[in-house]
């Protein structure tokens, strides 16, 4: 039985189990379990129980924006096959058409062979990395928040094969700031990063080939993390993604 969630109270001790298991908790609530207990609270998000009589088996966070045909699975707490059976079961019989994506510690096999059984495509294994310690700023003109002058130049040349596409990211400037290396008047460089009291995070951070990646991108997110102080900042790496790890390392992440 699927139950949508209304209140805390009587889960906390269920949720609790999870939080130091090593093959069974979430990556998100490593960072902050805030993103757990805001969860009733966010838009756009729901939380489900899964029960069998009267014994939990599982709890769902989902992102679900259905204008955009989008979901996400932001956490999973279960040791459960048949939880998570029951539950995709649920979102795919309520919400068709829908792409969905996942983010799952990957030391979960249970939640691995589901996917797996369900022919998803598994993306290589990522880490995050924070910002923990502060580095010297110095102003490069080089650097701007975007303007209209260069929104279309912006939209050539950012990411497709991601979900904040540019359009979207330009369209929700009350989440991202978007910073934009310049050279002879042409954009070579953005990177997009969300911003608010709850922390920051880098969503993409892209170069020009023919230019330096370390020291533009080096300048950008100088700029990234100067506009956004204090809050605390994050990015999601592939973990054999030397190049870009080698790069926020030069800037105080871990």
């Amino acid at each position: 039985m699927i139950k949508e969630i209304q209140t805390w109270d009587e889960y906390v001790n269920f949720i609790e189990g999870f939080v130091k298991d090593e093959s069974f908790s979430d990556p998100h609530m490593a960072y902050s379990q805030d993103i757990l207990w805001k969860a009733l609270e966010g838009k756009d998000q729901k939380v489900f129980a899964v029960l069998q009589e009267d014994q939990l088996m599982g709890i769902f966070v989902w992102m679900i924006i259905t204008d955009d045909q989008y979901i996400e699975m932001m956490i999973a707490l279960s040791r459960e096959k048949k939880a998570y059976l029951e539950m995709f079961d649920f979102i795919e019989k309520n919400y068709t058409d829908c792409k969905i994506d996942f983010v799952f510690n990957p030391k979960n096999h249970v939640l691995r062979t589901v996917l797996e059984e369900r022919n998803a495509k598994i993306d290589p294994e990522q880490m995050v990395m924070r910002l923990n310690k502060e580095i010297p700023y110095k102003k490069n003109q080089a650097i701007q928040l975007i303007s209209d002058e260069y929104v279309e130049q912006y939209l050539a040349i950012h990411s497709k094969d991601v979900y904040w596409t540019g359009d979207k990211v330009i369209k929700a400037s009350n989440l991202f700031r978007v910073f934009i290396a310049i050279k002879d008047n042409e954009a070579i460089g953005y990177v997009d990063v969300s911003y608010g009291p709850k922390g920051s995070e880098i969503y993409d951070l892209l170069v020009k080939e023919q230019y330096e990646f370390q020291e533009y991108g080096q300048l950008l997110l100088a700029e990234a993390i100067e506009a956004n102080k204090p809050d605390k900042m994050e990015v999601f790496l592939e973990v054999c993604d030397t190049k870009s790890s080698t790069l926020y390392e030069s800037l105080g992440f871990e």
